[in-house]
């Protein structure tokens, strides 16, 4: 049997025109993709405010602990609390408790992902190797803090990631 020329023009135009709505579809399921995962770095951008907020805290509230801690059990004793030990040992820990570093690289990785919702082409590869940058920065983090909040509001971090790193493995 043959196909006459008049059934495959009809099966042409048939394929193009699914193609065509193929087309179509796609871009609206990828503006919409690109609006929530916008969404997602506003939520990110949220969560990294208020750990850069409450960071400089924490030090504080450490070295009232500290002092108290070293007070009570210098309470009795001849021995006078060194407010030069203290002030190094403060430092030791606001140093090893710094996220600043971390909490620029999330900002620096959601300006990049914003960047590349805007422009046309493919980037759901590069927003995946975000979203895996995303999630080692908020790790670092978490394994940086040293307060009970902090390391709440990393979790809440991460699960906002994750949702992040789930959406834009549907973008091209």
């Amino acid at each position: 049997r043959s196909i006459t020329d008049g059934v495959l023009e009809g099966v042409k135009a048939g394929v193009g025109q699914a193609v065509e709505q193929l087309v179509v579809t796609r871009a609206r399921e990828g503006e919409a993709l690109a609006g929530v995962v916008g969404g997602l770095c506003e939520q990110i951008d949220a969560i990294r405010e208020g750990l850069d907020e409450r960071a400089p805290g924490v030090v504080d509230e450490y070295r009232d602990r500290l002092r108290g801690r070293l007070e009570a059990l210098l309470k009795g004793t001849e021995v006078e609390l060194d407010d030069a030990v203290l002030a190094r040992e403060v430092a030791v820990f606001a140093d090893r408790s710094d996220i600043r570093e971390e909490l620029d690289r999330l900002a620096m990785h959601t300006v990049h992902a914003r960047k590349l919702l805007s422009q046309d082409g493919e980037s759901g590869r590069t927003l995946d190797f975000l979203a895996q940058e995303l999630l080692r920065e908020a790790n670092t983090v978490g394994s940086k803090s040293q307060d009970a909040s902090l390391a709440a509001t990393v979790v809440e971090l991460k699960t906002v990631i994750e949702r992040f790193k789930e959406q834009v493995a549907n973008i091209e």
